[in-house]
């Protein structure tokens, strides 16, 4: 068998993928020629190469290498993308994606959103560090206790970069039954000082039914950190905002909508 017919069945484990159907779809190719490239019957023909190169994230060379120098290569490589699980990127060159993203967005911003019938709400979102796993955030939501005294949920995650956007991802530290997702479009130009996007929740009340809501967000960066978050919820920094407490550029581009979803009772 030759060394390349041995890397695609290296590959094939890698990747995850269930079945060889799977691994052919991933690739863009049949599946019969599938298996006879990773039997030895046939040798790949450069547009073969190109493909499977293109899914690893490696080179055609690389392919064509002795097994065990092909296996030391991909010891560097994993089935993260930007598109996270599905398909193979190159830790080192995700990492270096992710630093360069780094450059642009680390720092901390204030995150408003808001609905028709209450004022605006100031979290705060910090991007942090690289990581293999992604870009680390923390991301503060305030909220109003039925005591009436204001707290805040903690949350951390890992941001992404995907296309022109930012996506993140986050569940609360203290508690496991609740999972925020953000969508921030990337700045136009090299200086960040508004984003603007989505935030999106999941959650269980008491009674265990569950919830999905979205609302559109604003995401304005501060020059200056905030080192305690408790403080800033006690100065007026974070929390419930008055609409004319807010900045100008804020109430200008922030929208309202809201969308909710509540779990519908199945028939018994």
């Amino acid at each position: 068998m030759s060394d390349f017919a041995r890397n695609l069945q290296h590959l094939f484990v890698l990747s995850g993928k269930k079945t060889r159907e799977q691994f052919a779809f991933a690739l863009g190719l049949e599946r019969t020629m599938l298996s006879k490239l990773m039997s030895g019957r046939r040798p790949p023909t450069p547009m073969h190469l190109w493909k499977i190169a293109s899914f690893a994230g490696c080179t055609a060379d690389d392919l064509l290498f002795g097994h065990a120098k092909f296996r030391s290569i991909m010891q560097d490589y994993t089935t993260r993308s930007n598109l996270m699980l599905l398909s193979f990127r190159s830790i080192k060159k995700s990492v270096a994606e992710f630093s360069e993203a780094l450059k642009t967005y680390k720092g901390q911003y204030l995150v408003y959103y808001a609905s028709e019938t209450s004022p605006a709400l100031a979290s705060l979102l910090s991007i942090n560090k690289v990581t293999k796993e992604g870009i680390e955030f923390t991301f503060v939501n305030p909220y109003r206790a039925n005591d009436g005294s204001l707290s805040a949920y903690e949350y951390s995650g890992y941001m992404y970069p995907v296309s022109e956007f930012l996506y993140f991802i986050c569940e609360q530290k203290t508690r496991d039954y609740e999972i925020l997702s953000l969508i921030l479009y990337k700045s136009r130009g090299p200086h960040v000082s508004l984003l603007s996007g989505l935030i999106t929740g999941i959650g269980v009340k008491e009674d265990n039914t569950g919830w999905i809501a979205s609302v559109p967000i604003i995401a304005y960066r501060r020059l200056k950190g905030i080192e305690d978050w408790q403080a800033a919820l006690r100065n007026n920094e974070l929390g419930f905002i008055a609409w004319d407490k807010l900045p100008e550029v804020v109430r200008r581009n922030l929208k309202t909508d809201r969308l909710v979803v509540d779990q519908t009772p199945h028939d018994r």
